[in-house]
């Protein structure tokens, strides 16, 4: 043993005599454990993305060395030493500079370096109000001052020019800090000349499209194709639009149309497009007030939280507080109301005393201005809910009486036994109910015992007969009796007279002491104090059960009150269209109408009615949208208690919360959220200058601002204003419709709606899901989506004002339910007054917005049921895709049909980013792509033919970065950046099937097959894939991934399996964000990079699952970056494939071996047939492994290389399969004497020699793909002196074998047997 010690400080003993084997050992040891470093990554083995962090960090490092280098450059000049300063402190920070590799790297590094401070110089230059010069001036002063010595310049790069800096490498002195002085000037001077020229050109550019589009529009280009279209669909160009084209009352008559209108549009079941708008307006209006409310509560809940922040208060503060909200809000004692609005503001003002004495911040809520908003908002509600008339004659004389006389203190009462299953009552709860029940009925006819009380209670806890899902929506407000116990003592009784008995069911109070109508053994009537929890909880349920309450019916109210007034309107454009009537038609035929609501004896209809259709209760409609109305009547879902309901309850939660884990909680697709929206704008055509998007930026993170952060209103606009601004973005229904997100809340409150007796839905994590819908990472996830909208919006209104500027007297088809209302079907802009075009203008737009971009409201009714089915994740994104790409479309054509040549201009900008979006952008970068890195197509398409996952094969994949030999190194998925790619896919995957398998040589019938197959898998894929939670359970079932991967290894010991199949299921609801993966037991890449990255764990540590050196840098840029790239692994990915092949062989082997070994007889025929089919499956694995190997070549993989995987593989034949040659398979000599044994168990079965020598001279030495192999063999066929040198370890292609040789060995083989047998062996 030689103890040897290595560069980091280790020491390793290697097991030799010979000092100079120990030195050779103890480098190989050094280099295999040693710690990763940058600088160890080879270009071909960093990612491109992570260059980019690199690049950033180096150029602010250059930044700060080019301002400390220009004194000590300025002191080499004055001075003229011979040591130089400068030298000194770029030495020092050469140091500490990042390393980049890659262009993309280099870029980042130029821009952090210059552009960056420029930009920030140039800004202040403008801000100070200097011209156009100073601001270049200040650009090229900045980059005059960061300039470093190894920045080239475009001088340097074409070696001419007043630009080419000088050598500085051989001067010395006051000569070396003069030239690098002069080379600052000339990096300047060439940044000011750019600042002058480029804008100008680009804005040229863009002017000269722009022109292009206006003139397209104003000289009508496709106007008469467009109408042509429109005419073909029964439209004009004039006539008011809506979604999928719906013409305003038209009838989609016939069966298989409305079948399909039902379920795939988003008119759904309604009489026609409008009347749907009117329908979803319901959701946006309640998203608007749930918004107040939620600001409201956050207000409240923030401000209570201040108070045990601050530092010394107790909790008899925090009791004061809860107290005070209580009497402020609900109590109906005037002296006690004011009382507690004192409180509140005398603990504001304690609560700032003390933020002053202590040095704390100042709190940004206050407890009296939270409490009186809420306080505002629910008298709000409740002064429209008495005004509007939408109660019945028995609601309005408890509840509207209520409100009119005490305004201040109106609330609804919720018990937690409907809310909560896994609520039980505290003994303390349930004697004090009986005592109660028990003291009730002294004076009825048949008082109780404690025995028959108990009953009851269990009765009403046991759900069989107070349950939430028989109780209507008024009985929330008009305190009515447990409908649901409608015998016994209860028969007629009020809550409101049975205290205990409401906090026995959980009443929600914000009260601190419970108390009941019987005395206690103190004397006072309190049956218990709630916990600071308890009470806090049922006053925020309070607060939000009251307002949401209220909201429910307003909200229904209005939109029977709009589709009245629509319908009507309807009658006067179009008469006979109308499918309310207030009589029934005496044409019409019987059963065709059906009446909203029910008659009394009288003839009248019921106050019930009134109360559950509003303004058209009584009326007629027809029987076919009787159902829609009806559904849209209903204020909430009904709740079932059976086993199979609560098994999919909880499967429905598992999958919301599963969904919401990898969006909400994925720091990747955050970002990708936010930048993939982008493309729903451009695809409108509406690109436009940042200010707009900025403004909208503005106003989305002002309202998530409200609970997290701090956010101050633009210039101009307060932040009340930006409120009230989001507020009516709300209300116009562009916001709060994310797609993804309203998805899986959807999925989550389906579940909890159906959720009785699910222990999984009653626990913590549905509670945190449920909770988790209003936290900041959602209100992030939702804002990022929402900024595009409000800037789409505003584009939009921006080009109707444009258009009227332009012609005062153009026509606008009105596509808003609420334009048509008030406006009529078509309005000419000129006859409208300056407010209320102002008012039709917003709505227009808002429901141009809403067509044209996803909005989960608008999602088909189908695909709202689908969601709740076990398959699919997030499939109502791919359906909102087509549907608002087909109004992209739709829109465009009526555009460009308009006579109003400001009409046609936009039709041709939407036609222009819809080719942009779905073609040209795709098509531009890929170009980009293959020039900049010098790659070629052919090296993009066999990586995708032979290498690319499932998932990418029918991709966009742009190169990104090569290796010193021109080989793709690193790929960028496009299309995962584009969410229109969805609608490309299925075409590229038939493009991609045909032109592979004419590449591959495969038969057309095959080609077809592949064709098909892709096209509907990409289409239809979204809809039927398994979920996110049903693919990790089909995964356990049969202990594989989709990928291949085992989940545990058979070998393995029963805990071990059950361990790994537990993580597995984990993975599938474990947010995104979380460091380990529990599907693989272990730590997730990234931590892992950093880890080892920075010195904490080791090497080994720092290694993927493929064994390969994780890049930090790069690992973290993707997950911040939202971007997508691929690392082509050609060997790895080859032995796999010749795996594959080998497996594929041997299944075509075992096609013969069955037949040839049957026990029963057996035709030679058949055994023959078998042997063809045998050979041809055989073929069909070794041309496609051909294929991948020919891939392999184009994509850089040498000759020696490719044979070292195959023979390792053992693959057969390998060297002729390289060469393009097929070797059929021979019977083996073990099949062959089992065909031919006879005995008691076995007939026997001889082969037919003459046919099977036939069908051996059709396949031995077959092309694998002729074309190919011809052209192969003229390459070889060269003449020596202009054939390219042989790549090193080539092998040739072997000289074929006589014909006849291989199978007349097998012949012999078969004649021994048969001489064997005639000799009675």
């Amino acid at each position: 043993m030689i103890p040897v010690r290595l560069p980091d400080g280790r020491t390793v003993n290697i097991n030799t005599d010979d000092p100079e084997q120990a030195k050779i050992g103890a480098a190989k040891y050094y280099n295999k454990t040693r710690q990763v470093q940058a600088t160890d990554l080879e270009e071909s083995e960093v990612s491109s993305t992570g260059d980019v962090f690199r690049g950033i960090g180096a150029g602010a490092v250059s930044a700060v060395e080019g301002l400390s280098s220009l004194p000590a450059e300025l002191i080499d000049y004055v001075s003229g030493g011979e040591t130089s300063q400068a030298e000194k402190v770029r030495d020092f920070y050469g140091k500490i500079k990042p390393e980049t590799y890659t262009g993309f790297g280099e870029a980042a590094k130029f821009i952090t370096q210059f552009a960056l401070p420029g930009t920030i110089a140039s800004k202040i230059a403008k801000a100070k109000k200097l011209g156009n010069l100073a601001q270049v001036g200040a650009f090229a002063g900045t980059d005059f001052a960061v300039a470093t010595q190894d920045v080239e310049t475009l001088g340097d790069f074409f070696d001419m020019g007043p630009t080419s800096r000088t050598a500085t490498a051989d001067l010395e002195g006051s000569e070396r800090a003069a030239a690098e002085l002069g080379n600052r000037l000339k990096v300047a001077g060439e940044s000011a000349a750019l600042l002058l020229t480029l804008p100008k050109a680009f804005s040229l550019a863009a002017r000269g499209i722009g022109k292009g589009l206006e003139v397209a529009g104003d000289t009508g280009l496709g106007k008469g194709a467009a109408q042509k279209i429109l005419k073909t669909l029964g439209q004009d160009a004039e006539s008011p639009v809506g979604s999928a084209m719906t013409k305003v009352g038209e009838d989609t008559s016939g069966p298989i149309k409305k079948l399909a209108t039902k379920y795939f549009t988003f008119q759904g079941d309604m009489p026609d497009n409008m009347s749907a708008q009117i329908k979803a307006q319901k959701i946006h209006e309640m998203s608007s007030i749930n918004n107040e409310l939620s600001r409201n509560m956050n207000g409240i809940d923030s401000s209570l939280n201040a108070l045990s922040k601050a530092g010394v208060l107790n909790g008899v503060d925090d009791r004061v507080a809860l107290n005070a909200i209580n009497d402020y809000l609900f109590n109906p004692d005037e002296v006690m109301r004011l009382r507690g609005e004192k409180a509140l503001k005398d603990l504001d003002e304690k609560v700032l005393s003390l933020s002053k004495s202590k040095k704390l911040l100042k709190p940004k809520t206050s407890l009296f201005e939270s409490s009186k908003f809420a306080r505002e908002q629910i008298d709000g509600l409740s002064k429209r809910l008495s005004s509007d008339g939408v109660l019945d004659q028995a609601t309005q004389e408890g509840l509207i009486t209520l409100v009119n006389k005490n305004m201040e203190f109106y609330g609804t009462r919720m018990y937690r036994a409907l809310k909560d299953p896994s609520y039980i009552p505290t003994p303390e709860q349930s004697k004090a109910a009986i005592n109660e029940l028990v003291q009730m009925s002294k004076n009825s006819a048949k008082p109780l015992d404690e025995r028959e009380a108990y009953n009851i209670l269990n009765e009403m806890m046991l759900k069989k007969d107070f349950s939430s899902g028989g109780m209507k929506p008024k009985m929330q407000f008009e305190e009515e009796t447990l409908q649901g116990m409608t015998k016994g003592i209860l028969k007629g009784r009020k809550l409101d007279s049975l205290p205990a008995l409401r906090d026995f069911l959980g009443e929600y109070t914000g009260a601190e002491n419970i108390f009941g109508r019987i005395p206690s053994k103190d004397g006072t009537y309190k049956i218990r104090t709630q916990t600071f929890g308890e009470q806090k909880e049922g006053l925020m349920t309070k607060v939000k059960e009251t307002t949401e309450g209220v909201a429910k019916m307003i909200t229904k109210n209005n939109m029977f009150k709009d589709i009245d007034n629509y319908n009507k309107k309807l009658g006067e454009v179009n008469p006979g269209s109308q499918f309310i009537v207030d009589e029934l038609p005496l044409g019409a035929p019987p059963g065709s109408y059906v009446p909203l609501g029910s008659f009394d004896d009288a003839g009248k209809i019921t106050d019930a009615s009134v109360s559950r259709y509003g303004p058209v209760a009584g009326k007629y409609i027809k029987k076919e949208y009787a159902a829609a109305f009806d559904n849209a009547a209903d204020l909430g879902g009904m709740q079932s208690d059976s086993f199979a309901s609560n098994l999919w309850s909880t499967f429905l939660g598992i999958k919301g919360f599963s969904q919401m884990a990898k969006t909400v909680y994925s720091p990747t697709t955050q970002i990708r959220n936010a930048t993939t929206a982008a493309f729903f704008t451009i695809q409108s055509g509406n690109v436009g200058n940042g200010k707009a998007l900025l403004d909208s930026m503005q106003t989305v993170f002002s309202e998530i601002g409200d609970k997290y952060i701090s956010v101050r209103g633009a210039k101009g606009s307060s932040r009340a204003d930006l409120k009230k601004a989001y507020d009516e973005y709300t209300q116009l229904g562009v916001v709060n419709t994310n797609v993804r997100q309203g998805e899986f809340e959807s999925i989550i409150k389906d579940a909890l709606e159906n959720k009785i007796g699910s222990k999984f839905l009653s626990g913590k994590p549905m509670k945190l899901a449920e909770k988790a819908q209003n936290n900041f990472a959602t209100k992030v996830y939702q804002g990022s989506d929402d900024v595009w909208k409000i800037y789409n919006f505003e584009m939009e209104l921006g080009k109707l004002n444009k258009v009227l500027e332009k012609n005062p007297n153009a026509v606008i088809p009105v596509t808003d339910y609420r334009n048509v209302i008030d406006f009529g079907p078509s309005v000419r802009a000129a006859d409208l007054d300056e407010a209320q075009l102002k008012v039709f203008l917003k709505r227009e737009a808002a429901s141009i917005t809403k067509d044209l971009i996803p909005n989960y409201v608008r999602v088909p009714e189908f695909i709202k049921t689908l969601r709740k089915l076990p398959v699919g994740n997030f499939i109502a994104f791919p359906a909102e895709i087509i549907r608002t790409s087909g109004n992209v479309m739709g829109r465009a054509i009526k555009e460009v049909a308009s006579e109003s040549p400001e009409m046609r201009e936009i039709g041709m900008r939407r036609l222009a980013g819809m080719a942009t979006v779905n073609y040209a952008a795709g098509r531009a970068i890929s170009t980009l792509g293959h020039t900049l890195t010098g790659s070629t197509e052919e090296q993009t398409e066999a990586f995708k033919r032979s290498y690319a996952a499932r998932w990418d094969k029918n991709s966009q994949l742009i190169p990104i970065a090569t290796d010193k030999d021109g080989n793709v190194t690193e790929f960028y998925n496009y299309s995962y950046t584009n969410p229109y790619d969805y609608l490309t896919r299925p075409f590229r995957g038939v493009f991609n099937a045909v032109n592979n398998g004419i590449t591959s040589e495969q038969e057309l019938g095959q080609i077809a097959l592949d064709a098909a197959t892709e096209s509907g898998r990409e289409f239809f894929g979204p809809f039927i894939s398994e979920t996110m939670v049903g693919e990790k359970v089909v995964d356990l079932m049969r202990n594989s991934t989709s990928t291949g991967r085992p989940v545990w290894n058979e070998g393995e010991p029963l805990g071990n399996k059950m361990m790994k199949g537990f993580g597995h299921l984990a993975e599938g609801v474990v947010p995104t964000v979380s460091p380990y993966d529990f599907g693989r037991g272990r730590v997730k890449d990234l931590p892992r990079s950093l880890l080892s990255a920075t010195g904490i764990k080791d090497e080994s540590f720092g290694l993927s699952t493929q064994g390969v050196k994780l890049d930090a840098a790069g690992e973290l840029a993707d997950a911040l970056s939202g971007l997508k790239t691929v690392r082509p692994v050609i060997e790895n990915s080859l032995r796999f494939r010749a795996y594959e092949a080998g497996s594929q062989i041997g299944a075509a082997a075992s096609i013969f071996n069955k037949v040839a070994t049957q026990r029963g007889k057996v035709e030679a025929e058949e055994i023959t047939k078998a042997y063809l089919t045998s050979n041809r499956q055989r073929f069909k694995a070794l041309r496609d492994l051909n294929m991948a190997i020919e891939d392999a070549r184009t994509l850089g993989m040498s000759e020696g290389d490719i044979a070292k995987v195959l023979k390792k593989a053992k693959t057969v034949d390998y060297k002729r399969v390289m060469a393009g040659v097929f070797s059929p398979k021979l019977p083996s000599k073990q099949i062959t004497k089992e065909a031919y044994r006879s005995d008691e168990n076995k007939i026997s079965n001889p082969f037919d020699f003459e046919a099977i020598r036939e069908v051996n001279r059709g396949f031995i030495n077959k092309p694998l793909r002729p074309e190919a192999f011809e052209e192969r063999q003229q390459q070889m066929a060269q003449p020596p002196s202009i054939m390219p040198p042989p790549m090193p370890g080539a092998v040739p292609p072997p000289s074929p074998p006589p014909p006849q040789s291989l199978f007349n060995r097998g012949i012999e083989a078969l004649r021994d047997i048969e001489l064997d047998k005639l000799m009675g062996s």
